[in-house]
């Protein structure tokens, strides 16, 4: 299995937790295609980076979930529907995210976006440590 994947997932994670300091809009997009960016690498290590086997196939789709848990695709799906939207920050507490309806969140969203990401990694390298990762 080639750790490649693994380690730039975990540097992609460092990156966004980073951008939770001094939080403003420019942040916000960067920090959401990191988290991004980081769902994918570990897609990618668990495919063994098989081209043959990408996520919009269901085969893979449900692997991934059998390994991740089942909101691990909709928070990846969830992350790259952010990217496609402006994020504009208000405040130091209040964000908008521009969709059909204006949704308003706070720091704390995102902050739980960033954990949320870590929890999915580090289950991924305690599976990977015992053994039970699939290729």
């Amino acid at each position: 299995m080639n750790l490649f994947y693994l380690k730039r997932g975990k540097e992609e994670i460092m990156l966004s937790h980073e951008l939770l300091n001094n939080f403003n809009d420019d942040k916000a997009m960067k920090l959401v295609t990191h988290l991004s960016k980081s769902m994918n690498f570990m897609i990618d290590f668990m495919n063994n980076k098989h081209v043959e086997m990408p996520l919009e196939f269901a085969e893979t789709r449900e692997k991934v979930k059998e390994v991740m848990g089942d909101d691990f695709i909709d928070t990846l799906f969830y992350l790259n529907s952010l990217n496609n939207n402006s994020i504009r920050v208000l405040n130091s507490s209040n964000i908008l995210i521009n969709t059909k309806i204006i949704n308003q969140v706070d720091k704390s969203h995102f902050e739980n976006l960033v954990s949320q990401v870590i929890n999915y990694f580090n289950n991924l390298y305690e599976k990977t440590e015992q053994g039970l990762m699939w290729h």
